[in-house]
Formats: structure tokens, C-alpha cells, sequence
């Protein structure tokens, strides 16, 4: 079951406003990938704001199988600028310290692709857990139809040998520092904003949210 939020802080994002979904699972379990759609066909490009841009944004946070959370949050960002070229940055935090993993152009007029997946995986290829981000970018319906999307990749060491081992998926209620209660949500996918944009009404299309 998918829940919904309008939140400016449940999980790290290197921006300003955001809204987005997770899943109302509880008590959470882990997995070791997942995936979201989005286009931006909906969206009036040039009605972004001059060095601003909207996005889609995949997070995870990160977790070892018992539950334990580590201090990481993967984030997979598709993102939308005034010229109509979308571009792809993979990150990810630790606490409140940013770690950016580079910029890619999936295309000058990718406001007209009918779909890019963005994907995050953790595995162990060899003696270390590593977390692999993944963009299948289509620009044709024919590419759909056909299944022969542009595929992007890149990857990082997981922060917490331990407790990086998985990301968490669903909702638990967590006891503050102060003795109150919140309902953490785990996974979500989203769209934000790099500033407040109060003059028009964004249409981003996100589907295909889940894991495995």
C-alpha cells in the first residue's frame, strides 16, 4: 500500500520543496532494490524559473537486515530544466553531509520522452557492499515497445559495511530524543523543487513505484 506526504524533511534532499509517496508498510522490511518511473511530458518547461529546475527523486535509506539503520540515505534525482533538457544526479547522504556522484544529460529534449526508470540496487561484487544507480532512459514509444532504453550507471561504496547491506521499506514509529512520536517513513518517491514556485501548477507523471 502506498501512503502520501507533503513534507519539507523527512529525508535529506539537496533542495527545497517536496512532495511524494512511500509505503504504508508496517513493521518495515528491507530490500535490496527499488525502482520508480517518471516523464515530464505534463510539465511546461519553459515556466521554470531561470537556474531552477523540478525533479523526480528515488530515496533510500539505508539498513542491515535486523532493521538497524545506518546514517545513509540514497537518492536517485530526474530532473527538469528550463530549456527542456532533463538531466540525472545520483547521490547520497550521510547525516547532513551531501556526497554528489556526478550530473548526466539523458537528453536536450528529454521533456518529451515518454519514460526514464531510475533504479537503486545494493550488492556485494567482491569483498565490499556497493550501492548501483541505474537510469533507463527512453526517448521513443518505440523504445518501450522494443525494450532498448539508453541505459546510464554508476555506483559508490556503501558508507556502513554493516548496516548498508539493504534499504529499509515502509513506516515505524520512532521515540524523539524528547520522548515523542513520529511515524518514519522509509523509501519514497517524490517530486521537489530547487525554490518555492507558487506561479504554476506541475504536472509530473511518477509511476511504476516499488521494490523487490
Amino acid at each position: 500500500m502506498l501512503g502520501f506526504l507533503l513534507t519539507t524533511g523527512v529525508i535529506n534532499a539537496n533542495a527545497g520543496q517536496y512532495m511524494g509517496e512511500y509505503f504504508n508498510k508496517s513493521p518495515a522490511t528491507y530490500t535490496l532494490k527499488i525502482i520508480a518511473a517518471c516523464n515530464f511530458i505534463g510539465t511546461t518547461y519553459s515556466s521554470i524559473p531561470a537556474n531552477q529546475w523540478i525533479a523526480t527523486v528515488l530515496s533510500g535509506a539505508g539498513s542491515s537486515s535486523a532493521g538497524t539503520l545506518s546514517s545513509t540515505t540514497f537518492q536517485s534525482l530526474v530532473g527538469l530544466e528550463p530549456s527542456g533538457r532533463v538531466t540525472w544526479d545520483p547521490q547520497y547522504w550521510v547525516l547532513n553531509n551531501y556526497h554528489a556522484l556526478g550530473e548526466w544529460n539523458l537528453g536536450n529534449s528529454g521533456y518529451s520522452y515518454p519514460a526514464f526508470y531510475t533504479r537503486m540496487d545494493i550488492y556485494k561484487p567482491s569483498t565490499q557492499y556497493k550501492c548501483l544507480f541505474s537510469v533507463y532512459s527512453y526517448p521513443t514509444q518505440n523504445d518501450i515497445n522494443n525494450d532498448t532504453p539508453i541505459v546510464y550507471t554508476t555506483s559508490v561504496v556503501c558508507p556502513d559495511q554493516t548496516n548498508d547491506r539493504y534499504m529499509y521499506v515502509g513506516t515505524r514509529t520512532d521515540t524523539t530524543t524528547n520522548d515523542e512520536t513520529r511515524l518514519a517513513k522509509f523509501t519514497q518517491c517524490g517530486v521537489e523543487t530547487s525554490g518555492y514556485q507558487p506561479t504554476h501548477t506541475w504536472v509530473i507523471k511518477n509511476w511504476e513505484f516499488g521494490w523487490q
